[in-house]
């Protein structure tokens, strides 16, 4: 056998390699579940498609992201069909029993929510890392000329891409 620089290569000229264990980290933030308690609203308070009940506030905390990444993107995933895209409202979860009405996203801003598009998480840090939150609001939005009331719940997914 002769040695190859790295490899040894025995005199029937096949060749042995050694390979030595690698260990691969993901580099990931963290994000709790979020809950959002959108209170009790009154039948009175839709007046027809589009009117929606007052905007609930609430964070989606995006914590302990690691230093050295080049961007983080972010973007939501709906569970069940989006009713409305231009508006960002979706559809109640088939165990809801309320009728005639969605659930409308919008960023702090105010603008309607894109469905399973990358936004950007445009305060991170490459240098430091850190922890972030990304304000959003939330309404229940008239789909129907009729609204009953019940439950109304939704679920999104929450995915996270980085570079």
């Amino acid at each position: 056998m002769s040695d190859g620089g790295g490899y040894r290569t025995p005199t029937d000229g096949r060749k042995t390699f050694s390979l030595t264990s690698t260990i691969i980290k993901v580099a990931a933030c963290t994000t709790p579940d979020v809950t959002v308690s959108m209170g009790s609203h009154k039948q009175s308070v839709f007046k027809g498609v589009g009117t929606t009940t007052p905007a609930v506030a609430f964070n989606l905390g995006v914590n302990a992201c690691p230093a050295g990444l080049n961007a983080i993107q972010y973007q939501f995933i709906p569970i069940n069909a989006v009713l409305d895209a231009a508006n960002g409202v979706l559809a109640l979860s088939g165990d809801s029993t309320a009728t005639g009405i969605g659930l409308q996203l919008k960023d702090g801003n105010g603008n309607a929510l894109k469905y399973r598009t990358q936004y950007v998480l445009t305060n991170y840090n490459r240098a430091t890392g850190g922890s972030y939150t990304i304000p959003l609001r939330a309404a229940y939005y008239q789909t129907g000329q009729r609204v009953t009331p019940g439950s109304a719940n939704t679920v999104l997914t929450f995915t996270m891409n980085y570079q």
